[in-house]
């Protein structure tokens, strides 16, 4: 029995099941919440820190690394990484 005949044997169940399935898309598509934005979380801090007249050594020393403690004793911190260039 192919498709097509029992489309034809069945049809009140096939218009059944194309009911609920369109039953079932109205529902779905007024109860899921949808935004054309949505909320994102990325759990991310980045610290961006400006001295100009500090070497990037004494930056290093003085700046980044006191900062770079400070982040690593946040709970659920996975990875703390830095860059200390001149500019």
């Amino acid at each position: 029995m192919n498709v097509v005949q029992f489309v034809r044997r069945n049809s009140r169940a096939v218009y059944l099941l194309t009911a609920l399935l369109i039953a079932a898309g109205l529902v779905s598509l007024f109860r899921l919440p949808s935004n054309i934005y949505p909320e994102l979380t990325f759990p991310r801090i980045v610290i961006l820190v400006h001295s100009g007249d500090l070497s990037p050594e004494n930056m290093l020393l003085t700046v980044t690394r006191p900062i770079e403690e400070a982040g690593r004793t946040v709970l659920g911190a996975r990875r703390v990484r830095s860059r200390t260039i001149r500019g």
